[in-house]
């Protein structure tokens, strides 16, 4: 790849890396691109068996990228930290939104799971805001809750649940 004189006037290396990173983008996409019409009938035909990735001239590189993010950035402490923390946070909610909704649909309601079902959306719920009969259909909707929030959503409700954090 030549580096274009605009690399050289970023006095950053955070601006040089993002630089340095678009312009390889571009460049693979450019080679996908490349592959793809070269290789369109075959695709069309469903006989192309080789992803477009490994087919193109950087796949090489592409391969020494992704080995060299999982040893040092995917397995990292901070990474890991973070993703044992988001299964506590994922767990933490799913029991408590799913236990709240059995609690409810099975007549053994008490005042936390009343509380917890307050805290769900219309949508997430049955008629009259009554947990649905069948099992499958109230897991179905606390997972499409947990999977809509986003990471800092989902932490701060986390928070707030476990009286770890609470609203002013």
């Amino acid at each position: 790849i030549r580096v274009p004189n605009k690399f050289n006037k970023l006095s950053r290396e955070k601006d040089q890396i993002e630089y340095l990173r678009a312009l390889s983008i571009g460049v693979i996409i450019d080679q996908v691109i490349a592959c793809f019409i070269k290789n369109e009938t075959l695709i069309l035909r469903g006989k192309c068996k080789q992803e477009l990735l490994s087919m193109i001239t950087a796949a090489r590189s592409l391969t020494e990228i992704q080995s060299i993010a999982v040893d040092k950035l995917y397995n990292s402490p901070p990474v890991l930290e973070v993703g044992i923390a988001g299964f506590e946070v994922l767990n933490k909610l799913l029991v408590a939104f799913v236990g709240a909704l059995y609690d409810e649909a099975t007549g053994r309601s008490h005042t936390q799971s009343r509380m917890i079902m307050n805290l769900l959306p219309d949508q997430f719920l049955g008629k009259n805001r009554q947990p649905d009969e069948d099992p499958y259909l109230r897991n179905l909707k606390i997972t499409d809750y947990l999977s809509g929030m986003t990471d800092t959503y989902a932490v701060r409700v986390f928070k707030n649940m476990s009286g770890i954090s609470l609203r002013d």
